[in-house]
């Protein structure tokens, strides 16, 4: 698993050290389903998809599935979309973003009023 490297200047801010762009994808296919949405998110957000995937799932804390329903993608797809690149995913125990753990915790609170 790649490892994230932080700014020195700004800590906490993550560098994309050693992530490829879409345009090194080898296989025509894969390349060719993921131009489309990349031409997208370059008119929405003036980024590349492989920078928008980076900064949501770090910067952002976003988890995987929400960026990958956000691209109108499956899950697995992103993320096999993101090993192809070099993108480093959080390991389990890091991808309980904030939401996720609120939404635990009201589901506990909600067992435990229960009993």
């Amino acid at each position: 698993m790649t490892k994230v490297q932080y700014s020195l200047d700004v800590p906490g801010y993550p560098l994309m050290n050693g992530v490829k762009e879409l345009g090194e994808l080898r296989h025509k296919v894969v390349r060719e389903h993921w131009l489309p949405l990349e031409q997208a998110i370059k008119e929405a957000y003036d980024c590349g998809m492989v920078e928008y995937i980076f900064y949501q799932i770090w910067l952002y804390e976003r988890a995987v599935n929400d960026v990958a329903q956000e691209l109108g993608e499956g899950r697995q797809v992103l993320k096999n979309l993101a090993l192809m690149l070099g993108v480093p995913l959080r390991d389990k125990r890091d991808s309980f973003t904030p939401v996720v753990l609120r939404k635990m915790k009201q589901a506990q609170n909600g067992r435990e009023r229960k009993k």
